[in-house]
């Protein structure tokens, strides 16, 4: 199984000005490391080909195939950090990973809650602990999501890691015992205490009298 494609071609050098006219011209400056490189590789991908790749579901988690432009030739690789610019939302910057599709590798693959807890129904308040779980798996079998249906749940019922599917292909690298989430119950509300002020009243003041 190969991945989508992603062109990506060779940045010649680094350096802000540079980034900065890749930017304008449509390329995101970025990074390729892992097995068989040397260091790593500096690379330039499409930006309407990338930022479609991040808004898709699973779009962070899926293998990518860099298709052209590398003296390597083609090679699969997997998203691992994206820079933004927090005020204008540019892409500024992608590390790339290249992988093997015969071996097996980690990634966070983002936790899904369906459906409403019986527990919230009655009152109680649903704690969502884990977003994101470890999977280790072959690049081509990550999945976009791990969906969790909680609409069984009580209060005080909790979903640790052991109760979960694994998704075919994978194994969940993290504690079984990891509770993901859980039905609370509400605070209990402090109830309202009258409180009586009694009003003290000012002792007199004692007057000294100057001996004679």
């Amino acid at each position: 199984m190969t991945g989508q494609n992603l062109t990506a071609r060779i940045r010649e050098r680094d350096g802000k000005g540079h980034n900065r006219r890749l930017r304008r011209s449509g390329w995101v400056p970025g990074v390729v490391y892992g097995n068989g490189i040397d260091g790593s590789i500096l690379v330039a991908v499409d930006k309407v080909q990338l930022r479609q790749l991040l808004n898709s579901p699973g779009g962070r988690t899926r293998l990518l195939r860099l298709d052209s432009g590398l003296p390597t030739g083609p090679i699969d690789a997997l998203i691992k950090e994206v820079q933004w610019d927090p005020v204008t939302e540019e892409l500024l910057h992608v590390d790339l990973q290249k992988v093997e599709t015969n071996r097996k590798v980690h990634a966070q693959v983002p936790v899904h809650l369906v459906g409403e807890a019986q527990g919230v129904k009655a009152g109680g308040i649903i704690q969502f602990n884990v977003r994101q779980l470890e999977v280790e798996c072959l690049p081509q079998d990550i999945p976009a999501e791990i969906t969790i249906d909680i609409s069984h749940l009580k209060i005080g019922g909790m979903i640790r890691v052991k109760d979960i599917p694994v998704p075919p292909g994978c194994q969940i690298a993290q504690d079984p015992d990891t509770i993901i989430a859980a039905v609370i119950a509400p605070r209990m509300q402090v109830e309202d205490v009258e409180v009586e002020v009694v009003e003290s009243v000012p002792a007199k003041q004692a007057t000294t009298t100057a001996a004679s």
